[in-house]
């Protein structure tokens, strides 16, 4: 989705500190750089089941892969990003 943004934009160019920006596993942040934050703010806003899903997968981190998760919360997070109507990564999907 970045990568989009940036070929339709240009905004490498214009921006010199957007990439350096990009470096990150800070899921907000990536969510600004894209663009994406005011767009994916709504559709947490007027679609309940998407809204659930994000409040389930926002708090993933980097560090987070290093917890123990029971199979439940594994399963939870999974199903989240997955789900195919209202998923995390097949809404980011649209998007690329």
């Amino acid at each position: 989705m970045f990568l989009a943004r940036v070929a339709q934009t240009g905004i490498i160019f214009e921006d010199k500190k957007f990439a350096a920006n990009c470096w990150t596993h800070n899921v907000e942040d990536l969510f600004k750089q894209a663009g994406l934050k005011p767009v994916r703010d709504q559709d947490v806003a007027t679609k309940p089941n998407f809204g659930a899903n994000w409040l389930i997968a926002k708090d993933w981190s980097e560090v987070a892969r290093y917890n123990s998760w029971t199979e439940a919360e594994a399963k939870k997070l999974y199903d989240a990003l997955t789900e195919q109507t209202d998923g995390v990564l097949p809404w980011i999907q649209k998007y690329w």
